[in-house]
């Protein structure tokens, strides 16, 4: 299996992003759909305090939940756009040299030159 290029790297960080962004748009619709305890006239008075409570109490972790899905998906996003490269490097992300680069590096004292080639 041939290794992954850029590209490839890339997709699946947008993938990923999605696949988040559509996870946190989901929890919210879930916690949007619970329904309210006081519509049902079974529960009794003190039963129905504490499962208020206790919807309450998910439906706040679960906006946090959302909220860190959704931030989770920002970062994914900014990672593959990171990959992109902001056009000043050349390939393999390395900073292009000039054409003489060697013939300067040879120039230099051999102490320096071989401290380069470490």
């Amino acid at each position: 299996m041939p290794p992954p290029t850029l590209a490839d790297i890339e997709t699946q960080l947008y993938v990923q992003a999605v696949k988040l962004f559509i996870a946190a748009d989901d929890l919210e619709d879930i916690n949007s759909e619970i329904s309210d305890p006081e519509d049902d006239m079974i529960y009794a008075t003190q039963t129905v305090t504490e499962d208020l409570e206790l919807a309450a109490a998910v439906q706040a972790e679960s906006e946090e939940i959302a909220m860190v899905l959704r931030s989770l998906g920002v970062e994914l996003m900014v990672q593959a756009e990171d990959l992109r490269g902001d056009g000043t490097r050349g390939p393999y992300l390395q900073y292009p040299r000039s054409k003489d680069f060697f013939e300067c590096l040879l120039s230099l004292r051999e102490k320096e030159f071989r401290t380069m080639f470490r």
